[in-house]
């Protein structure tokens, strides 16, 4: 039998008065994922904990891909290279390049500057993506895209309307405070890990089913994390094998 964690929360917070989930290695883990193009996921936890490699791993199961990459000095840039993503500095890419680093400014200069230049690339790219359907978007922090870059009315648009156009988004935030709530409400797939931080967990408070995720994540290993899928509610706790 699995190893399970129980947690028990008083009836008038949640509507189980008892939350089970099964712990799984990580190849149990990617057999029992099931994702399909045009679904979104959000991951939710701090630095460190893994969240830009467990992306990595997922986006090998999408044919085309871009990655929204934000700093001048980006550790994301050596991972996704390694698993074949290639850079560019300006939207679009050529026709045959399938997994793509959209990385406008690889050095910085003026940061005014430079996020007028992030901000015209990433724009271009999301209104082709809507137009044509069928990528897959990460974005590794998207409070810096939504919140500094002012992109948050495309890339909500992109949540709430990309699934009929095949549109996936892979979401990833340090903090659930001041992101927006398409990210919970528009995904199918959530992944928390522990963040006590007193911010996100009052923010936390307004997502339904997501504050008790977050509970529950107060009780693992700093790597370990809750898989939760929106729809079926089927409930999952585990672990990334760093590599």
């Amino acid at each position: 039998m699995p190893e399970t964690i129980l947690q028990r929360f008083p009836r008038s917070r949640i509507i189980e008065p008892e939350l089970i989930i099964p712990t799984v290695g990580w190849d149990a883990f990617k057999r029992e994922f099931k994702w399909e193009q045009g679904e979104h996921a959000t991951l939710i936890g701090p630095t460190g904990v893994g969240k830009t490699t467990l992306a990595a791993e997922l986006l090998e199961q999408r044919k085309w891909v871009v990655a929204f990459l934000t700093k001048s000095r980006d550790e994301t840039y050596k991972l996704f290279r390694q698993r074949g993503f290639q850079a560019i500095t300006t939207w679009p890419p050529p026709p045959d390049m399938r997994k793509v680093m959209l990385w406008p400014v690889q050095r910085a200069r003026n940061l005014l500057g430079d996020n007028a230049i992030k901000r015209r690339e990433f724009a271009k790219a999301l209104e082709h993506v809507n137009r044509s359907g069928s990528w897959t978007l990460y974005f590794d922090e998207v409070r810096f895209l939504t919140r500094m870059l002012q992109l948050a009315k495309q890339i909500e648009n992109v949540w709430m309307q990309g699934r009929s156009a095949d549109i996936t988004v892979v979401a990833s935030t340090q903090r659930s405070a001041w992101i927006p709530l398409e990210a919970y409400s528009e995904t199918k797939h959530l992944i928390v890990w522990d963040n006590p931080d007193e911010h996100n967990t009052r923010r936390l408070k307004e997502i339904s089913g997501v504050q008790d995720l977050q509970q529950v994540a107060r009780r693992l290993r700093y790597h370990q994390f809750i898989y939760s899928n929106n729809v079926t509610r089927k409930k999952l706790i585990s672990e990334l094998e760093m590599r």
